[in-house]
């Protein structure tokens, strides 16, 4: 029978300071993997440098001024931005793909038979009109649809996802991620109380510029309006194993490939032979010898 939401705990420990890393991994510590596997989340505060987010916003308000059309139809500079297959834009955004802040726990977490599914680069501006129980992206969980099969009511995990925030959702009403912790851990929905506006649990992920959250997909979250004054500006790229297909691409551009280490070729689709996506041990898989 399916999980009762009631038995998980939900220890609330995603910015532990504690920086041993585990044996075998590349980064991750006993701190994180605890809150990825409990909670499914946790936060790398100063995940950036003051000079990368510099970097990374001016290619943010680049994008902003040059884009005109997103997958939410026609914009204007200053409307919300969300570009798909954003590692297509610049060649600066591969790069912060396999950034060594917060992409080594992604390999500990699901090891190098990985490949990039999407990559997002997100302006969500100023929201007053919005409601709160509206919310700018409802509460859902990431993946496809017709959803996939679940096991005794759980679905499988399919992806983890990185984001990386340029602006502050430390400040109250700044459009923060908001999740329900633990809640990849059984199906169906969470309890909610008559009148209030989130399920119970929800805990609100606040980021100050430069950190970096990482999460899996079944994790139920959500997006508030932005009541602030500042447009909020990020990116995400999710990784999944290869022998699934990316959400965004079919192929990347050689130009494109042309960007990229042997690394982030890898996780762009590059490969030797079409096997290599479902055994890449016996053929070509770059991101095993990752240093």
């Amino acid at each position: 029978m399916p999980y009762d939401w009631r038995m998980i705990t939900q220890a609330i420990e995603p910015t532990s300071t504690k920086t041993e890393t585990l044996p075998g991994c590349h980064a991750l510590t006993a701190e994180q993997k605890a809150s990825f596997e409990n909670n499914g989340f946790f936060v790398i505060r100063g995940a950036l440098s003051d000079a990368e987010i510099e970097r990374y916003l001016a290619i943010v308000d680049r994008g902003d001024q040059e884009i005109a059309s997103h997958v939410k139809g026609a914009r204007q500079p200053g409307e919300a931005l969300e570009l798909r297959n954003a590692v297509e834009f610049d060649q600066s955004i591969v790069e912060l793909m396999t950034h060594r802040s917060a992409f080594p726990q992604i390999l500990d977490l699901m090891g190098p038979a990985i490949g990039l599914t999407t990559s997002h680069m997100l302006i969500r501006p100023p929201s007053p009109a919005v409601k709160r129980e509206e919310k700018v992206v409802g509460w859902h969980r990431d993946g496809p649809n017709p959803r996939p099969l679940a096991v005794n009511g759980i679905e499988p995990w399919l992806y983890t996802k990185i984001g990386y925030f340029l602006t502050d959702t430390m400040i109250p009403d700044a459009g923060a991620l908001s999740v329900v912790p633990g809640s990849h851990r059984y199906g169906g929905t969470p309890p909610q109380v008559t009148g209030e506006v989130n399920p119970s649990g929800t805990y609100e992920v606040t980021m100050k510029p430069g950190d970096a959250v990482i999460f899996e997909n079944r994790v139920l979250h959500a997006v508030g309006p932005n009541y602030s004054a500042i447009s909020r500006k990020n990116f995400y790229f999710g990784y999944c194993w290869r022998y699934l297909r990316p959400i965004d691409f079919t192929t990347q551009p050689e130009s494109v490939l042309a960007w990229g280490d042997k690394y982030q070729r890898q996780l762009m689709g590059e490969a030797a032979s079409a096997l290599e996506f479902y055994l890449p041990g016996q053929t070509h898989n770059p991101l095993a010898d990752w240093k």
